[in-house]
């Protein structure tokens, strides 16, 4: 039981200085801290597990509230990791937020009212061309309609 103990204790104090320095986490340490919060998740798991298959050699029933203690502090412990990632998580969302710029910052590059400009001419010249076109095949169609109307015309004299 001793063993099972200072296993949890050493998997607290593992993930405890990311608890203690939250905030003074840079993007790195943030990522390694959820890498090991993801570690130290499974370690919990693995040893909830050997509690329950050894149970009965490890924990007779005289040490029965010793056993409770204990699932007591890993339930704790898992509590933590899990709240803990998703602070952590939380603060890489915030810093990828940061990293983003706004449209308005950055109309405000050299060059880039030259872009817009550009880019509206563009789409100007797209739709006059498109226009054009589209009158070009309505002139055609009505042309066609024209010239089958004089057919029919002619046909209906005769």
């Amino acid at each position: 039981m001793q063993a099972k103990k200072i296993e949890l204790l050493r998997l607290q104090n593992s993930i405890s200085p990311y608890l203690f320095d939250l905030h003074r986490l840079n993007e790195f340490e943030t990522k390694n801290g959820l890498a090991i919060i993801e570690t130290k998740q499974r370690e919990i798991n693995k040893i909830r597990q050997n509690l329950t298959n050894n149970v009965a050699i490890e924990f007779p029933e005289r040490v029965l509230p010793e056993k409770q203690d204990f699932l007591s502090q890993l339930d704790e412990t898992e509590t933590s990791c899990k709240k803990l990632r998703e602070v952590l998580l939380s603060k890489q969302a915030a810093n990828a937020l940061q990293e983003i710029s706004p449209i308005e910052e950055s109309l405000k590059m050299p060059g880039a009212k030259e872009i817009v400009h550009a880019a509206e001419t563009f789409n100007i010249q797209t739709t006059l061309t498109d226009f054009s076109e589209s009158f070009d095949e309505l002139e055609r169609e009505y042309r066609r309609l024209k010239a089958e109307d004089e057919i029919g015309q002619k046909f209906l004299e005769d």
